[in-house]
């Protein structure tokens, strides 16, 4: 029966930490979406010496279109592709964004008891499979928490993602009551 409730415990665990690097991997994925070009439609570019006008920006692709045709013929380009064909042309230096985004992560942390009076002892790791690691190393008779961090522009703030609660791991889902 022992071993039973040591493998469901391990099961648990393993659950939550699969949960908590996919919000991560969906949270990452939203930033990343929401962070504006500087290109858009109506631009002129040059790809591969030609100048194109910019007809349509979609998440994964651009499309464009040679001026001065008889008849319109589009290119579509991925948005990878189409944005390393734009830094190849100089005069593309007015729709290349120069500033780089800030992280969205900045750092994972443990805090190995959340009950504690005063201040919490709180550990940081630079990745994710170290923070979980120093998480499930630590015992389950506390409240204990992993979270992310983010010190820098524009989303300055803390979250947890897994916390320890009556020797259970519980994905925290405070996330879900912020407002969009």
């Amino acid at each position: 029966m022992e071993e039973a409730q040591e493998y469901l415990e391990e099961v648990k665990k393993t659950v939550a930490a699969k949960e908590a690097a996919e919000w991560e991997y969906v949270e990452h994925a939203k930033f990343e979406a929401s962070l504006e070009t500087s290109y858009q439609v109506g631009d002129t570019v040059y790809l591969e010496g030609d100048p194109y006008t910019i007809t349509e920006v979609n998440p994964s692709s651009v499309q464009l279109l040679p001026p001065d045709l008889l008849y319109p013929i589009y290119r579509a380009e991925s948005r990878e592709n189409f944005e390393r064909l734009l830094k190849q042309d100089k005069r593309n230096t007015t729709v290349i964004s120069s500033a780089e985004p800030d992280h969205f992560i900045d750092h994972y942390y443990v805090v190995d008891n959340l009950q504690v009076q005063g201040a919490l002892n709180l550990k940081e790791y630079s990745t994710f499979n170290d923070a979980i690691r120093a998480y499930q190393s630590l015992p389950a008779d506390k409240m204990k928490a992993l979270g992310v961090q983010n010190t820098r522009n524009p989303l300055p703030g803390s979250l947890d993602l897994l916390q320890c609660i009556d020797r259970e791991d519980k994905v925290v889902q405070d996330y879900t009551k912020v407002d969009d």
